[in-house]
């Protein structure tokens, strides 16, 4: 398995400020739909406990897979982490080809919470940043509902994979379409 939902190595963390429909409707719809209209197909959902579910959407280009995943829960804790490393195993094992393992992989990963935690503050700001690698990539992103706001931590400018690390941006600012995204960093 390619990846962990816990961050390492690079470290930058931006806030964009988040303005949705006049519309009460859920944001995991809105980002999902934000993800339907860019040709992702969604793969699998899995129950986290009672706690919430993480759903996965993938799209082939080129000579590499993106896969999103969209994590709706209430409060998380190191427990959630090893539920969605568990999770993700599953989709991998189930939803990707041999093929498709061996291409480039790129991860986004977008954690829906009421509020900001401890635990949440410990892996968004206090650690040392995400590992990028050539052919496995991943960006984290935060959204609190609360104050409708992604945080997304990204690669140091120094790192020597920040070029992946724009172009994973780039999707992340399509997928939510500017008219959405007050400020973000590019």
């Amino acid at each position: 398995m390619p990846f962990s939902f816990i961050c390492y190595k690079y470290e930058k963390l931006i806030d964009i400020k988040i303005t949705f429909p006049e519309e009460v409707e859920e944001r995991n719809v809105v980002f999902e739909k934000g993800l339907l209209h860019n040709q992702y197909q969604k793969k699998s959902e899995y129950e986290l406990d009672e706690k919430g579910k993480v759903s996965f959407f993938k799209k082939n280009r080129n000579n590499q897979v993106n896969i999103w995943a969209l994590i709706d829960i209430t409060d998380m804790d190191r427990n959630d982490v090893l539920l969605l490393n568990d999770k993700f195993a599953e989709f991998w094992i189930n939803e990707m080809s041999r093929e498709e393992k061996k291409k480039d992989i790129r991860f986004t990963f977008v954690i829906q919470v009421d509020e900001m935690n401890d635990y949440l503050q410990e892996i968004f700001y206090e650690s040392q940043g995400i590992f990028m690698d050539k052919h496995r990539s991943r960006l984290p992103v935060l959204y609190i509902r609360k104050h409708d706001i992604l945080k997304v931590k990204w690669a140091d400018n120094d790192s020597k994979y920040i070029s992946i690390n724009k172009e994973m941006r780039k999707e992340l600012k399509k997928i939510y379409d500017d008219s959405e995204i007050e400020s973000i960093n590019s």
